[in-house]
Parts: structure tokens; C-alpha cells; sequence
């Protein structure tokens, strides 16, 4: 029995880089596309603000943004003239790698992942719907 044990402190130094695999695989931070539209049609020039738990991105669309990931939900609001400003809230999801931690024994590493946002991950595209203020009765589009 003695012999099993001594194999296995070999076999858990090997695995110890795995630890915190989601973070060190893909690191904390992801890119976002953030589109507008309106009527189905794209509103380009719209300037969105996303923040989370870890930060605060500004991005113009249809354009991309780099973003720190985390468990929170991304609220996103865009503002563009002649339409009303549009705030929203984008949750992310548990990454699939997320679950090789616990399966590998390496609780270590789920704690990493989670701590630093390397679990997490939020849609690759968000879509926010503007609304023109055209559109609207006139006492409803002058707030």
C-alpha cells in the first residue's frame, strides 16, 4: 500500500498546473460584440456602457469590447441621439471547462475559477433594441 501512495504524490504534482484550468486555459477577460438595432434594422453610432462586478467597458456599435468575465450579470446601456437610452442586463453562463476541476479532484482550481471570473462566460454577441423616440406620442417622447 505503501508503494500506491508514493505514485500518487507524483501523479498529483503533474496535475497541480491544471489547477484554476479555465483561468490559465482562456484567461479572465473575452471579447463581446455589442450591436444596436431598431425595427430590425441596425443603429450604427449607438455608445453603450457594460459594467459588472469587475469594471466598467465603453464601446460604439456594432463594435467589439474586451470585458473581465464574472459570475454577475453585464448591465448594458446604450445611448445614441433621437433615441431613448436602453439599459439592459446580460447573465453569464458556467463554462463547460469550469467542470474539469472537480472531475480531475482539483477543488483548488474550481475555487481559482471562480474567484477570478474564469469559470464564467458571457454571450459572444449581445443585441440591444433601441427605441426612436419618432415613434412614440409627443408627450411620451419629450421625457
Amino acid at each position: 500500500m505503501a508503494r500506491w501512495r508514493l505514485g500518487l504524490v507524483p501523479a498529483l504534482a503533474l496535475m497541480m498546473p491544471l489547477a484554476g484550468c479555465g483561468t490559465m486555459v482562456d484567461g479572465v477577460n473575452q471579447s463581446m460584440v455589442v450591436k444596436t438595432t431598431w425595427a430590425g434594422h441596425p443603429v450604427r453610432g449607438a455608445f453603450c456602457t457594460l459594467t459588472n462586478n469587475r469594471g466598467r467597458w465603453f464601446v460604439r456599435t456594432p463594435g467589439s469590447v474586451v470585458v473581465r468575465q464574472s459570475n454577475s450579470p453585464m448591465a448594458v446601456e446604450c445611448t445614441k441621439a433621437g433615441y431613448l437610452a436602453n439599459l439592459g442586463a446580460v447573465n453569464s453562463h458556467t463554462r463547460f471547462i469550469a467542470f474539469a476541476n472537480p472531475v480531475a479532484g482539483l477543488m483548488v482550481g474550481t475555487l481559482v475559477d471562480m474567484g477570478t471570473g474564469g469559470a464564467y462566460k458571457y454571450p459572444d454577441v449581445v443585441t440591444v433594441t433601441m427605441v426612436n423616440r419618432a415613434d412614440l406620442p409627443p408627450q411620451t417622447a419629450s421625457r
